[in-house]
């Protein structure tokens, strides 16, 4: 395979597949035209039809006559296609989405006598995300007049720990803490955690496996923040007791505003999200190689309260429960 390019093989009467030749196509390079099966130009040489076998799609490309490599997308229509087709007009007749956002389902709804089209997008497996791999904190989006790329990079240096907890927070590579008990392993997309069932106190059905299990550290110093579940998967917290691919995750627990991303924590079915189980490991008494200072800090969490209940919420911690003591400090 070679990209703007057609190769042909030979199939002899045996079945063997044998090479050819390749030429260059122009046409492979026209967005919308990379998984084409078949082609037809129009009698009058003003558009190449084009057919997707995959997704069972007819394609429409307007072009210069006699010249089929200088194409414009046109229009698609698949097989059952139910569509709607936005007319010349004032806003919000005009669409503001663009074709390449990937709106995978629409519905209709009226309200007041007046129709709505609603367009949903995302709907990949989370697996197959791949917006995380330009999302760094120190990209040209996130400088300003005050701070740029040597500032950002100045600041990220001498930031212990930095959690976001978005979408593109969980994938991609990732350094994490052992847990106390279970296992938190790591690809280079994603890291999940699991344990066996809880057989001793507990009626589990399942094994426990939490996938994507943690939120990077983007400061890639003390470890990512992990989703662990919980210990006993009863009761209130039966939800996740759940049967392979269908249990719930660090996903499962996101929300968001149309414009910000966050986790919610309701004390329940989620209570917290832990860095390290053990903070010896994070310290060292050395200022040099110390991952946690050793003299102060500056701590800043984001948060909305979502409960009208008076009670003691944590924020932030990092703390030590020892027999006889408590170190450490918590928010």
């Amino acid at each position: 395979f070679s990209g703007s390019s057609i190769a042909t093989f030979r199939v002899d009467a045996t079945g063997e597949l044998s090479f050819k030749g390749m030429r260059a196509d122009a046409r492979a390079d026209v967005p919308g035209f990379e998984y084409v099966t078949d082609s037809l130009i129009s009698g009058d040489g003003r558009f190449v039809y084009a057919a997707e076998f995959d997704t069972d799609t007819i394609s429409v490309f307007r072009t210069a006559v006699g010249n089929s490599g200088k194409m414009t997308f046109v229009d698609r229509i698949g097989h059952r296609m139910s569509r709607y087709r936005f007319r010349d007009g004032p806003p919000p007749l005009v669409p503001s989405f663009s074709s390449n956002q990937g709106v995978c389902s629409w519905q209709r709804f009226e309200s007041a006598g007046v129709s709505y089209v609603v367009a949903a997008t995302g709907c990949q497996p989370l697996e197959e995300y791949t917006e995380h791999l330009e999302n760094v904190t120190c990209s040209i989006g996130n400088f300003d007049a005050t701070c740029g790329r040597a500032c950002c990079d100045s600041l990220l240096a001498s930031t212990a720990g930095y959690w976001e907890l978005s979408t593109s927070a969980m994938f991609g590579a990732q350094k994490v803490n052992p847990p106390r008990s279970g296992t938190l392993a790591c690809t280079t997309d994603l890291c999940s955690y699991s344990r066996p069932r809880n057989t001793i106190a507990c009626e589990e059905q399942y094994p426990t496996r939490v996938s994507p299990a943690t939120f990077k550290d983007v400061s890639n110093s003390l470890g990512a923040a992990a989703l662990l579940g919980v210990s006993c998967k009863v009761d209130r917290q039966a939800d996740w007791d759940g049967a392979p691919g269908e249990s719930l995750s660090a996903a499962s627990f996101l929300v968001n505003d149309g414009r910000t991303e966050a986790v919610q924590f309701d004390g329940a079915l989620n209570s917290g999200l832990l860095v390290a189980a053990n903070i010896d490991s994070l310290v060292t008494g050395d200022p040099l190689t110390s991952r946690l200072p050793l003299s102060g800090i500056a701590v800043e969490v984001w948060f909305e309260v979502g409960t009208d209940k008076s009670g003691f919420y944590g924020l932030a911690a990092a703390q030590q429960d020892g027999s006889s003591c408590r170190e450490g400090w918590s928010l």
